[in-house]
């Protein structure tokens, strides 16, 4: 089990690491400030790559024994599938309006992942799309796609 959590958190260091990159190139040619388009996306990049690195410390100063006993292997046919319907996400905001595609994907991932029944995993996914439209686009006035 050790090799696949510190798998995890290598990915998570490259992915945040990634978007660091991201975050820089938006803050590109301005003081980083707070108030910069690039500063909140930065700073919770350094965040994810902060608590990686916290963890994957963690991980490697555990004895073997210690880990979790965990049958799945690495890519289960549970991960795939949801790696399907991130994908079906990327592509569902290509061809609808975001607020759409995103109340479809939280409804199907708190559905598939939480393994509730579709209603009240479509009354999560509504208030949280509520309250992400809410925040980003009324409160932090970001251009939502």
């Amino acid at each position: 089990m050790k090799r696949q959590e510190l798998f995890a958190c290598a990915v998570i260091i490259a992915l945040s690491l990634l978007f660091m990159a991201g975050a820089a190139k938006i803050s590109a040619g301005s003081k980083l400030e707070v108030t910069s388009p690039g500063a909140y996306p930065l700073f919770v990049s350094c965040l994810c790559l902060l608590c990686a690195l916290w963890v994957t410390i963690s991980t490697l100063k555990k004895k073997q024994e210690e880990h979790r006993d965990c049958e799945w292997p690495l890519f289960s046919c549970d991960l795939l599938c949801f790696v399907g319907i991130i994908f079906l996400y990327f592509l569902g905001i290509q061809f609808m309006h975001y607020t759409v595609a995103t109340l479809l994907f939280l409804s199907l991932g708190i559905w598939f992942l939480a393994k509730r029944d579709w209603k009240k995993s479509l009354l999560i996914a509504f208030v949280c799309t509520f309250w992400i439209l809410l925040i980003f686009k009324y409160a932090l006035s970001v251009i939502m796609p």
